[in-house]
């Protein structure tokens, strides 16, 4: 399976009108993305999709990429913080 399909599986999202919904206890179902997106993207865009980051975020992440040690199997741990908005843990600290 690909990796794009693990991760809507991960996030349990639903498939209904060639789009990805995001349905949780006691709210409305949220569109995620549409099958368009899954096609053309990666597995970063679809992760920040999931969790709201701007596409900005994606971009800088995807041009700095080499600026990280492995985490496992992701690049880096990404963080939300309230200052920072978003920061990448890195061994050596939070850039």
């Amino acid at each position: 399976m690909d990796d794009k399909y693990l991760l809507i599986e991960k996030y349990r999202l639903k498939h209904e009108n060639n789009a990805w919904y995001s349905e949780k206890e006691n709210s409305h179902k949220h569109l995620i993305f549409k099958d368009s997106f899954v096609e053309r993207t990666d597995v970063i865009g679809l992760l920040f999709r999931i969790n709201k980051l701007c596409m900005a975020k994606v971009k800088y992440f995807r041009a700095n990429i080499d600026k990280f040690a492995t985490y496992g199997k992701v690049k880096c741990r990404v963080m939300m913080n309230s200052e920072l908005g978003i920061a990448l843990e890195h061994p050596k600290g939070v850039l």
